[in-house]
């Protein structure tokens, strides 16, 4: 009888464990003309015009264990990919919310620790770092923003699903950070580019884990591309529909030695799934109300490789 019980425990702790309430766009016919924007450091302005974007959460999405899973995700197929990559950095919130001489040190440490291990991932020509977020989920204000003032302090976790970047968005990112020699080697296909993200927590997940969709399971008419405004420019990330058959993955209890590591943009399109796995932090009906807020560091960098043939 204890067995059985037993059993029956754990297999109820796994289904909770298993299903998520995930943020999406809300599918308006107003988008059909209307592109979705949002507004960032815009005070003056109503709160009806800060953004047209409407979400809506869904309850219940069931996300793949990848602990259980008996193979491993890869850029390749699902679009991302979870490595054991401890640091030699001593990181911590302090870090990247303090303005020391010893906190700079560590950051400039990790930045090019991190360089480094894409560099060789992906045996790259060149890898740029663009941008580094550090994330809290108890933390309210901007999901995003890309003023240095803003990589010192905690920003919230990004809950709504979505792509780093729009197609075009990430070709004007690029133009942004490389010179012009560099862009015209992307642009006439002698080099590949890709955006790629390594995200780290700083402790053990115990609530709002990142969730990442298998991006072939992903139509491309189900993300739009969003205007994300600024005073000094506008970036173009994406947003994504929810449908029944997109399938996603997590890794429970994931530790600072665990990192994932995807592409957000790269320069070869497909024509019918969406380029690079959609993500989202997503909320745990069953979270550890006594665990820490979840705390994550994320670094995106410009990795250009030769083009082969």
């Amino acid at each position: 009888m204890q067995r059985t019980s037993n059993d029956f425990l754990a297999r109820l702790r796994f289904s909770f464990q298993m299903h998520f309430s995930l943020k999406f766009l809300k599918e308006l016919a107003l988008y059909e003309e209307v592109q979705p924007y949002r507004l960032y450091d815009f005070p003056e302005l109503s709160q009806e015009q800060q953004t047209n974007c409407v979400f809506e959460t869904v309850h219940g999405v069931f996300a793949q264990n990848l602990r259980e899973i008996k193979w491993k995700p890869s850029i390749a197929n699902e679009g991302f990919e979870f490595v054991k990559a401890p640091t030699r950095c001593s990181l911590a919130a302090a870090v990247f919310e303090s303005e020391s001489a010893e906190s700079k040190r560590i950051l400039d440490e990790y930045l090019r620790e991190t360089m480094n291990l894409v560099h060789s991932r992906f045996a790259a020509d060149s890898v740029v770092t663009i941008d580094w977020r550090f994330r809290r989920n108890d933390t309210a204000g901007p999901q995003s923003h890309d003023s240095l003032d803003f990589r010192k302090q905690a920003i919230a976790v990004a809950a709504a699903t979505h792509c780093d970047f729009s197609y075009r968005g990430g070709f004007e990112r690029l133009q942004m950070h490389l010179s012009r020699n560099e862009m015209m080697a992307v642009e006439e296909g002698k080099m590949r580019a890709m955006i790629v993200n390594v995200w780290r927590p700083l402790t053990p997940v115990k609530n709002a884990p990142l969730v990442l969709a298998d991006r072939r399971t992903v139509s491309k008419r189900d993300v739009l591309e969003a205007d994300q405004v600024m005073r000094d420019k506008v970036t173009k990330n994406a947003f994504v529909y929810h449908r029944s058959d997109q399938k996603w993955f997590w890794l429970p209890d994931q530790d600072p030695e665990e990192i994932f590591l995807f592409p957000t943009w790269k320069t070869e399109a497909d024509s019918l799934n969406a380029d690079c796995s959609p993500h989202a932090a997503a909320y745990l009906h069953r979270p550890d109300s006594s665990a820490l807020p979840r705390e994550s560091v994320e670094v995106r960098m410009i990795v250009l490789s030769r083009a082969v043939g």
